[in-house]
């Protein structure tokens, strides 16, 4: 893999070419939500939309006739998709098995949420491991030749249903997984999982799952361990908490559970508008924190007022600054972001840090645009519209992806989606020898919307 420090030059917009579009020719293919580098090949991981939770009609639409009836079809059978890309074309490697429901055949999983290439005491080589999406509870499979894509023989023991594990991590010779997500008789809940627990296993190929955590870290506040990354001789691990906001806890391993040391409390002194921690990524000797709001507050907590997300900085001796947000009150001064940038670097339409990555000498800062998503959600009588953050109405659609060569000095590579109005997001990131791979979010297809306007997820490449 590249080194940090092999060259800092910032990659610009023209520095990307589009791989992959039209959610790999099926618009319902909306996330391009996982990527990983295996067996010198780039591995996606794609989820369809609604991944998997209840699918419901708006009020007013009647099923079985006209562009409802094909949404209602297509809700059905949500299969998610594994491509694989050789540098040259893309192959479908896998496609999520169809399993009995109520006299009929129904998707195991809708998508695939994160991908990490692990070696455990029970793997002869190195092997892919991927966490699945699904309202039937979610699985870890396992891969030894990128094509063939089996749960693991034994699963975390999760109270009630995971929709999803968020996160995966290889640290110290243990894989750790941490569920996000709950599936419940009245639908999916998306963010506070059943317990806020890391899980490792030492050998996920046969072997069992043990809590390397307390619960919620002792805070039953903390809904979901949203976020797992390794920095040095140390696993991060960050938190979804609307009540006090984010926190982010960090061990330096040894036995199960582990003891595990709060680095960052309160959302970095933000409280609950930093509800989540969204990305941690290690980078230039610190540890680099990215924050934010999720799309669906209001289902999960008490609704706020739509602000952008922070990038937090973890240094060695424990200090946390804001890197791009709000100012901080120190003592008695007060201190703006190191970069100048306010929160969203600049737009409250930049609710969510979504995704951060290394590449070649610098760190790359992925969002989730509100205004993309917003826009989509309008429909006629306004039922469902919603309205953007002040000031951004104007605003051009399409996420934001910045680069800093220091962790200081910030400069934006696209602010409207690489010229897609459609991608909302931002949500994967993969540094390979064959460039930095940026996997996005479409906005989905809904009965109500203009079909073109939803064209489905696209992957890019920067060199």
């Amino acid at each position: 893999m590249p080194s940090q420090t092999s060259r800092a030059r910032p990659l610009r917009a023209a520095d990307f070419e589009l791989l992959a579009e039209g959610g790999f020719g099926d618009p319902y293919n909306n996330r391009a939500q996982a990527l990983a580098w295996f067996d010198e090949h780039l591995y996606v991981g794609v989820s369809r939309q609604g991944q998997g939770g209840a699918h419901k009609l708006p009020a007013g639409r009647r099923a079985g006739r006209g562009p409802g009836a094909e949404w209602q079809r297509r809700q059905r059978v949500q299969r998610g998709q594994i491509w694989r890309f050789d540098g040259l074309d893309w192959e479908p490697v896998a496609e999520s098995p169809l399993v009995a429901e109520r006299g009929d055949r129904a998707a195991r999983e809708s998508g695939y949420r994160r991908m990490v290439v692990f070696q455990g005491d029970g793997d002869e080589e190195p092997v892919l491991y991927v966490s699945t999406i699904s309202a039937r509870g979610s699985l870890i499979l396992r891969s030894q030749d990128g094509y063939t894509f089996e749960p693991t023989a034994h699963q975390p023991d999760v109270p009630g249903r995971p929709w999803s594990y968020r996160a995966l991590a290889s640290f110290e010779g243990r894989l750790y997984a941490a569920p996000a997500g709950q599936v419940t008789d009245d639908g999916v809940q998306r963010n506070a999982a059943g317990a806020a627990v890391v899980y490792a296993a030492s050998d996920p190929a046969g072997g069992a799952w043990v809590e390397a955590c307390d619960p919620g870290f002792g805070d039953p506040a903390n809904g979901t361990v949203y976020e797992l990354s390794v920095a040095g001789d140390h696993l991060y691990a960050g938190t979804f908490n609307p009540v006090t906001g984010c926190q982010v806890w960090r061990t330096a391993g040894g036995r199960l559970p582990h003891r595990w040391t709060q680095v960052i409390a309160d959302g970095g002194g933000r409280g609950p508008t930093n509800e989540a921690a969204s990305s941690i990524c290690a980078f230039a000797g610190a540890v680099f924190v990215g924050t934010g709001q999720e799309a669906n507050q209001g289902d999960d907590g008490p609704r706020r007022p739509r602000v952008g997300g922070e990038v937090l900085r973890l240094d060695d001796d424990g200090s946390v600054s804001v890197v791009v947000g709000d100012r901080r009150r120190t003592g008695s001064r007060w201190r703006a972001a190191a970069s100048g940038l306010g929160p969203g670097f600049g737009s409250d339409a930049n609710g969510v840090v979504w995704e951060m990555a290394a590449h070649e000498g610098c760190l790359y800062a992925g969002t989730e645009d509100r205004v993309a998503l917003n826009a989509a959600l309008a429909r006629p009588g306004g039922a469902r519209s919603r309205t953007a953050a002040a000031g951004d109405d104007d605003r051009e659609p399409g996420f934001d992806l910045w680069c800093t060569p220091d962790g200081v000095d910030w400069s934006p590579v696209t602010t409207v989606g690489f010229g897609s109005p459609h991608l909302f997001g931002l949500e994967s990131m993969c540094s390979t020898p064959w460039g930095l791979f940026v996997g996005t979010v479409a906005v989905p297809v809904w009965p109500w919307t203009d079909p073109s306007a939803s064209r489905g997820c696209e992957v890019w490449r920067g060199m």
